[in-house]
């Protein structure tokens, strides 16, 4: 049937080669079907077959600036990616120049104004030079008395657009008060006027109120505050002032099957929240990503998202055209169509440290197709894509063992202690055996939390969605990012036996000491953990597990310059969250630690702490100061100790249900 429709086509365009509309229509036919390109019509500047855009320059180059005109840059700009540049009718233009151009002969035309919208920073100024000589223009504002140059006793002839050219040259003098930027080079008519991404936006819905892609990029984009921010829509009803969530729901109205609303509504729904549409339908945040991915089942992040949603829930999930994915599968299928998107794999990674075992050190899920990956890879891939992404160094960070080669590129000041730099991965008080978790380090046993923080959202890939020439296009997670919410925090502790690692000739667990990153720089736990502290200084879990590798009398130097020694750290990390219990444990095992150090070199063998068994109150009497001049008492960090060793007891708890019925 299409290959019949564009048969018709280019064999009236073979009988009648003058028609413009008939080319028009053949490339709007074929960039609908997906055809790119055609072999059953030949023009002179192309070789034996002719593609889409080939079309749209041969319209280009033939017709005067018209209506035809417009249509077909429209169409050309459609096929060319933001970033590129091409040549069209004899001089290079981008996607961004089109738009702006086809403004400047029609500042009317909706799609145009959108479309520019779509290609603009949010701070970013356009000027637009509009030239009220333009047919197009003049067309669309023939009662205008500013697109004649005549003076006031010439009103009636406001719809001679063929006398314009000579009432610029005759009476140049008398148009100085209705033209107030008059191009002397060529004698044509300027209209200068400086716009906005928000201001194209809402013009375009002003001319195309139906617009659904338009009413949710504004409310996804703009409205960050669904109870205080509001937007005056010129809507077919009239003009109303409406919410975030107003003007979702009105996405939806006016696009029910097409609607990108369904998704962006979910992102702002927890995942037992419900929601009424204004057609009575009721949804809940997972009824709005089902309808979503049967809408458009090629969006990744629609099933990202219905994985992060249903991960608490149940194993499996039935989308409305029955097939049935486990969570993993959902994200397999996300990769699958967008293996691009580090949104992706940074949530991939969450949703693995919930699901497997830390016993198991380095997972793999089975991508479609049946290839799969392991858990480091995926923080490779993650790092690759975003190299200024905290969590592919932080997950990746606990798979690298902290028994590091002391030459390597870590920043280290006064290491006077080299020989207490391996790391005993064996957990001495029993409580977690995570291979970034509980070190010896001289005496000092770590405690190394989660390495999701709470100073960092989760960041969707829910961006703006793009405009394109007869149809919408999906810009998926690489324009805007619009972030949802906070993070799921969870103390999970990462794992300890890599069980899809090479062994030894005993059968020990090799835990590679070093890791290569894409960019071909070597990196050890150590510097991984630098470089997160490089990236977000706020994040106190970091400090903590930079702490816990460290010997008692070794100092580093951080991004900033300041140099630390491990109590300055785990000090640092109890400053940025003073809830945090781990480095409370941590600090607490240090000071006890040098005690006894200090007892044992002054010959004292009756240790002033007494057995914690019998439960007698330690006599150490310590605390310490926090920047914002709180004291922390030795009664304050043994709660806090208590309550981490209470967590790690529990998650062993957890670990063995998981293994149990694995």
């Amino acid at each position: 049937m299409d290959s019949n429709n564009i048969r018709i086509l280019c064999k009236a365009i073979k009988e009648n080669p003058l028609d413009v509309g008939g080319f028009l229509n053949l490339a709007e036919s074929m960039k609908k079907n997906k055809i790119k390109s055609t072999n059953q019509i030949k023009l002179p500047e192309c070789g034996s077959r002719t593609s889409v855009e080939d079309i749209y320059v041969h319209i280009i180059e033939r017709v005067p600036k018209g209506r035809n005109c417009v249509e077909a840059w429209l169409g050309a700009a459609s096929l060319m990616a933001v970033t590129c540049k091409h040549e069209i009718g004899g001089s290079y233009h981008t996607k961004k120049s089109i738009y702006k151009q086809i403004l400047e002969w029609d500042p009317n035309c909706a799609e145009a104004n959108v479309c520019l919208a779509d290609c603009i920073e949010l701070d970013e100024i356009v000027t637009l030079n509009i030239s009220t000589d333009s047919p197009i223009y003049n067309q669309n504002n023939n009662n205008n008395s500013n697109n004649n140059n005549n003076n006031k006793n010439n009103n009636n002839n406001n719809n001679n657009n063929n006398n314009n050219n000579n009432n610029n040259n005759n009476n140049n003098n008398n148009n100085n008060n209705n033209n107030n930027n008059n191009n002397n080079n060529n004698n044509s008519n300027l209209n200068v006027i400086e716009t906005t991404k928000k201001q194209l936006y809402l013009k375009g819905l002003a001319l195309n109120p139906n617009d659904h892609i338009t009413l949710n990029n504004l409310a996804t984009i703009y409205l960050r505050d669904n109870d205080r921010d509001t937007l005056k829509i010129f809507t077919s009803s009239g003009v109303k002032r409406m919410n975030r969530t107003e003007m979702l729901l009105a996405s939806i109205d006016v696009a029910p099957e097409n609607s990108h609303g369904y998704l962006s509504l979910s992102y702002y729904m927890g995942p037992k929240d419900k929601i009424k549409l204004n057609d009575g339908r009721v949804m809940s945040t997972v009824d709005l990503l089902l309808k979503e991915i049967s809408i458009r089942p090629y969006s990744s992040n629609a099933y990202v998202k219905l994985a992060r949603t249903i991960e608490r829930k149940k194993k499996e999930i039935t989308l409305l055209n029955g097939n049935r994915f486990s969570i993993l599968g959902l994200y397999a299928v996300a990769i699958h169509l967008d293996k691009h998107n580090p949104y992706i794999y940074w949530n991939l990674l969450q949703a693995m440290d919930k699901m497997f075992p830390h016993c198991d050190f380095n997972p793999k899920i089975k991508l479609l197709g049946g290839k799969s990956i392991t858990k480091k890879e995926i923080c490779l891939k993650l790092i690759d894509l975003d190299p200024t992404n905290f969590f592919g160094y932080i997950y990746l960070s606990d798979l690298v063992d902290s028994n590091f080669n002391n030459n390597s590129n870590s920043n280290n000041n006064n290491n006077n202690n080299n020989n207490n730099n391996s790391s005993n991965s064996s957990n001495s008080s029993g409580v977690n055996g995570n291979s970034s978790g509980n070190h010896n380090n001289g005496n000092s046993n770590g405690l190394n939390g989660n390495s999701n923080s709470n100073n960092h959202n989760n960041y969707h890939g829910h961006g703006h969605h793009g405009h394109g020439h007869g149809h919408h296009g999906h810009h998926g997670n690489h324009g805007n990012h619009v972030h949802h919410g906070n993070t799921n925090n969870h103390n999970n502790n990462n794992s300890g036996n890599n069980t899809h690692s090479n062994t030894n000739n005993n059968g020990n667990i090799i835990i590679p000491s070093t890791c290569w990153l894409p960019n071909g720089e070597e990196m050890n736990k150590k510097d991984l953990l630098l470089k997160c502290i490089e990236l977000d200084p706020t994040n106190a879990r970091v400090f903590n597990n930079l702490a816990i590798i460290l010997s008692p009398n070794e100092t580093l130097k951080l991004p900033s310059g300041e140099i630390m020694n491990k109590k300055q750290l785990l000090i640092h990390s109890i400053n940025l969250d003073p809830n945090l219990p781990e480095p409370y444990s941590n600090l607490q095992t240090l000071l006890w630690s040098n005690n006894n150090n200090n007892n044992n070199n002054n010959n004292n063998i009756n240790n002033n702490i007494d057995d914690s068994i019998n439960g007698e109150e330690s006599k150490i009497s310590f605390s310490i100061v926090l920047s914002n001049g709180t004291i922390i008492t030795k009664k304050e960090i043994d709660e806090k100790s208590l309550q981490c060793y209470n967590e790690k007891v529990e998650l062993i708890f957890k670990e063995f249900m998981m293994l149990k019925h694995k």
